[in-house]
């Protein structure tokens, strides 16, 4: 606007000079008032020149002198902002990390307890096996003599049913039983004083390289040995338990050595310098 009104100023001046140039010569009148015209005019230009030329703040310098603070205030508060979540997170963080650790740690206790109930539940079971496996080894001293004369009847027709005492040693938690049937057969049995059951028996038997009757009696007592010890046994037990088990089917008894287990009793057989033996125990002893 200043600047039209400058421009328009500026011709004012030429003409208003022209004009007072003309006026000097022909109408002195006017010479005077075209000049102050002119003067007027020039005034005017270097007044529209000088507000033309003061500095006026744009709108773009207005966004940019607001922008500056402004964004120095953003960048204030986007901190502040910033500070919190940080720490928000990592309280978020470091819980996150307390409860795996607590859940890892009730885990490994979870387990730890499966694992010390499992061993419980385990030798409970054991203990009760143990029990019931020491139950078919129950039997005092004259039960079993009158278990020997009485379960086959082979042994009264072979002259096998008497069980001769030949002598009884008392230990300190032990009563040793030595006992004889014939010539050819000796028992030796360990017997709990206190309760006079039989801990361990043992028959030893001298076979015959000539007399095979002899032998098979031999055979007919191991196996009234084990019918003694376990009447619940049914015949074909009893036969699988000589034969099968201790090695007494019918081959070389020379290098005799055989161990077995049936129903929580264990039996052993052996070869010593010629003299057969059978022993029989509970198998958790």
């Amino acid at each position: 606007m200043w600047a039209f009104i400058g421009l328009l100023s500026l011709l004012g001046i030429f003409v208003f000079l022209v004009l007072a140039v003309v006026s000097f010569f022909k109408r002195r009148e006017k010479f005077k008032k075209n000049l102050m015209l002119a003067g007027g005019c020039f005034i005017l230009t270097i007044a529209a020149l000088s507000f033309d030329n003061t500095p006026a703040p744009t709108e773009t310098a207005e966004v940019d002198a607001d922008a500056v603070p402004a964004s120095k205030d953003s960048k204030e508060v986007t901190k502040e902002k910033e500070e919190p979540k940080n720490e928000e997170k990592e309280e978020a963080l470091k819980k996150e990390k307390q409860e795996k650790e607590k859940a890892a740690a009730e885990q490994a206790k979870k387990e730890e307890d499966e694992k010390l109930a499992a061993e419980q539940e385990k030798k409970l079971i054991e203990e009760e096996s143990n029990q019931e496996k020491a139950a078919q080894f129950n039997f005092t001293w004259d039960q079993f003599q009158s278990n020997w004369s009485t379960l086959v009847p082979e042994i009264k027709e072979m002259g096998l049913a008497t069980i001769t005492v030949k002598d009884k040693v008392d230990q300190v938690d032990n009563q040793v039983v030595n006992a004889k049937i014939n010539d050819y057969l000796m028992m030796m049995s360990d017997v709990d004083p206190a309760s006079d059951k039989v801990k361990y028996i043992m028959l030893m038997a001298e076979p015959s390289a000539n007399d095979q009757n002899q032998n098979l009696n031999i055979l007919l007592a191991f196996g009234n040995l084990i019918a003694s010890s376990n009447p619940d046994l049914t015949k074909d037990e009893r036969g699988n338990i000589l034969m099968d088990g201790l090695g007494f089917n019918g081959g070389s008894l020379e290098n005799l050595n055989e161990h077995y287990e049936y129903e929580g009793v264990k039996y052993d057989a052996s070869n010593m310098n010629g003299l057969l033996t059978l022993s029989i125990r509970p198998a958790n002893k």
